[in-house]
């Protein structure tokens, strides 16, 4: 059942006020004049282009032994619903049996999130159906009813069955009802059922209804509350066979793990979880968005544990904060879960809000005011060399506003930044009146092709290339409008930044680039020349690294159509013919933070989510990539690189395709299996003596200007002399 929150509420207010508002007033009675003559025929009503019925359920319930309540949304998908939606009927039929339930219309934002349709609000599509089903388990005619929903308006009507549900809350999990007596009073029970073909059916069974799924960790309460904080409270129990004083819980998800406070009495307990934390001996913030899920563990190892049916029968609970907006629900088997979605308000969210504001954002004009747009990675981190830019406007005393888009409010900032939720009605205004723009990947898709008069946009990139990029990629030769598209983007560049020359032909072409090109080194690499061995000292401390080990960075780069992150090479195996003087650090590319699993073992350091790439590069001793630009990055350290390419042919010939070829001129050995990579460690000092003169050779093509200055040049370049400040 969806909790009713105060923004909600205020949202409900208005919706019946503007729907009493837009009723038409009552005709006044008038006198029935004398018959005269034969009137024209009336016009036939037009009919209405429903489109295919959306007919999606989020919740489903039992409200008594046969009074079944059904939640969710239901639309046409080429009609909005809004003030005045069509009007919804909800029955279940089968053979000569029909039930009608009562059904409650009302407005719900979550449906504008599951159509994921920018053309049409379905604010309006929510409903509440409550049907009692005491026929069934008397009916001579059948066994089973099929929920059928009909929407109604100006004479037209689409009828169907549910067409979806939402698997996290009670319609995912469809408990079976108490029940009652037939007709001879042996015991029956209603079981829902759900089919692809059918939707939801209702289906009577003899007997008792079976017992509930247990679980050696049950929780019978699954809720959420604020108490200054966003927290999550629970209820539950362990089995008998559990030792209650071995048992922990931890709410697990991209970042890591959050632990419970959890207090016991006897066999049953109440835990708490905050949703804000701190990670890497940062600054607590709140939980990156995402999926997370609970787990107990016994002594360590984990064991199962399960929603109970009353726990259930709630989900999903949504949750808002401002600082968070969190769904309480179920995963597979039951599993406790908690989705994490940025605190965006109720008209920012979703397609259709997005594009209302777009649209606004587009035909309201405004005044640029100095301040400066910082975008990392799509705002999923504050990071590379929008960061260094930034450091280095600080570092000059600038009095303008540094904003910085974060896609939530976990992302650790620099010093002196102000955050702008992506999405957010604020990001839309910066956008509009910003005078500089710093991104490192995709513009902000609203200020494409829309930039406004005094804005300079800068193209930082995230690294050289070795993979195929643009319109040098084989796959968008037969996209007939990529170099329109493209072309339409790059215009908006009023600098691309390049590393080196190398890079900079490489941009140009696959880019379609005519700007000016500022090769002036990478700023993102400046720290890895100005930090001193001091502080390089205290990053391998907080990491959990003794001055003894040796630190591996393993930095494979990601694969097209994949989320997690590579796993052609076993950490833990290679750990055991390594020893433990060896320490892994395990770095995915940011492409697999999010929807990636976390790697756990006694040798590794799964630091995909540590926030400064710099610092991993600084604290580790050799670094093992393979198609990662951190290759022409780590080499400005000096310090040895290897490559582990299992798959180099197939990358290089099908699957990306590379500028040259690695093995011709890479500055360490490349390994092909796990067993060359752990005699390659093992005499990683002389394999990088070995390549010393191919390392040079890397340095001078690809490093000539990565000397510590390069942010410094850049604000130079584009801010021009003494012009770091507000005009």
């Amino acid at each position: 059942m969806v909790k009713r929150t105060p923004v909600l509420n205020g949202l409900l207010r208005r919706y019946d006020s503007a729907r009493k508002a837009a009723a038409p007033p009552a005709p006044a009675k008038k006198a029935t004049p004398a018959p005269a003559k034969k009137a024209a025929a009336k016009k036939a009503a037009p009919k209405i282009n429903f489109g295919d019925l959306v007919f999606v359920l989020a919740g489903a319930r039992w409200l008594g032994p046969t009074k079944y309540e059904l939640t969710g949304w239901a639309y046409g998908s080429k009609l909005p619903a809004t003030l005045n939606p069509p009007k919804l009927r909800v029955w279940l039929a089968g053979g000569d049996t029909s039930v009608a339930a009562t059904v409650e219309q009302r407005v719900d934002l979550r449906a504008n999130l599951y159509a994921a349709d920018d053309k049409h609000d379905r604010s309006g599509a929510g409903f509440r159906a409550v049907v009692d089903l005491k026929p069934l388990l008397t009916s001579a005619d059948t066994d089973r009813l099929t929920v059928h929903g009909a929407l109604t308006q100006q004479g037209s009507t689409i009828e169907g069955t549910v067409t979806g549900r939402q698997d996290q809350g009670s319609a995912g999990s469809l408990a079976p009802s108490a029940g009652g007596a037939g007709p001879d009073n042996a015991p029956r029970h209603l079981q829902p059922v759900w089919s692809k073909e059918d939707g939801l059916s209702v289906v009577r069974r003899d007997g008792e209804p079976p017992r509930p799924a247990t679980a050696p960790v049950m929780i019978t309460e699954w809720a959420a509350y604020d108490p200054g904080a966003p927290r999550v409270r629970a209820t539950g129990w362990v089995a008998e066979d559990v030792d209650p004083e071995a048992v922990t819980l931890e709410l697990r998800g991209p970042l890591g793990s959050v632990p419970a406070e959890t207090t016991w009495q006897r066999r049953g307990f109440t835990l708490t979880l905050d949703l804000e934390a701190s990670f890497w001996n940062g600054p607590v913030a709140p939980l990156s968005i995402g999926h997370y899920r609970l787990w107990a563990l016994a002594d360590g190892e984990p064991i199962e544990v399960r929603l109970a049916p009353e726990a259930i029968a709630e989900l999903p609970v949504e949750f808002e904060s401002s600082r968070l907006n969190a769904t309480l629900g179920r995963g597979g088997k039951d599993l406790p879960s908690v989705h994490v979605a940025p605190p965006l308000r109720v008209d920012e969210a979703g397609l259709y809000a997005f594009r209302q504001q777009r649209d606004r954002y587009w035909s309201t004009p405004s005044e640029r005011d100095g301040s400066v747009y910082f975008e990392s990675f799509y705002a999923r981190s504050a990071t590379d060399s929008p960061r260094a830019i930034h450091e280095e406007l600080v570092r000059r005393g600038t009095d303008r506003t540094l904003y910085w888009t974060v896609a939530d409010y976990s992302v650790p900032l620099p010093e002196g930044a102000t955050p702008l939720l992506w999405k957010s009605r604020e990001w839309f205004e910066v956008l509009g009146k910003a005078s500089y723009f710093f991104h490192n990947c995709g513009a902000p898709i609203p200020l494409r092709k829309h930039k406004r008069p005094g804005q300079t946009v800068v193209q930082t990139w995230h690294g050289t290339p070795l993979k195929l990029l643009g319109n040098d990629r084989p796959v968008n030769h037969n996209r007939s409008n990529y170099r329109k598209l493209q072309e339409a983007l790059s215009a908006d560049w009023d600098f691309l930044l390049a590393q080196n020359t190398y890079a900079a032909d490489i941009f140009r072409e696959a880019y379609f680039y005519e700007g000016p090109l500022l090769e002036l080194g990478y700023p993102r690499n400046d720290t890895l020349v100005t930090t001193p061995p001091e502080q390089i000292a205290r990053i391998r401390e907080g990491l959990g690294l003794r001055p003894d080990q040796k630190a591996i960075l393993y930095a494979p780069t990601w694969r097209d159509g994949e989320g997690h992150v590579v796993g052609y090479l076993d950490l833990e195996w290679l750990g055991r013919q390594l020893g433990p003087d060896y320490v892994f650090l395990l770095r995915g590319h940011t492409n697999s933070l999010r929807p990636g699993a976390r790697v756990f073992g006694s040798n590794i350091i799964d630091a995909t989510s540590y926030p400064l790439l710099n610092d991993l590069l600084l604290a580790a001793d050799l670094v093992i990539t393979d198609y990662s630009s951190i290759m022409f990055d780590y080499t400005v350290t000096g310090k040895p690189i290897q490559f582990f390419v299992p798959d180099y042919d197939d990358y290089r010939d099908r699957r990306r395709g590379l500028y040259f070829d690695l093995a011709e001129s890479a500055p360490g050995p490349l390994s092909y299996s796990p067993e060359e990579v752990v005699e390659n460690v093992r005499n990683a000092e002389a394999k990088h003596a070995e390549h010393a003169d191919a390392y040079a050779a890397w340095v001078a093509k690809f490093n000539p200007r990565d000397d510590g200055q390069a942010a410094a040049r850049v604000v130079d370049a584009v801010f021009g002399d003494g012009n770091v400040n507000r005009k």
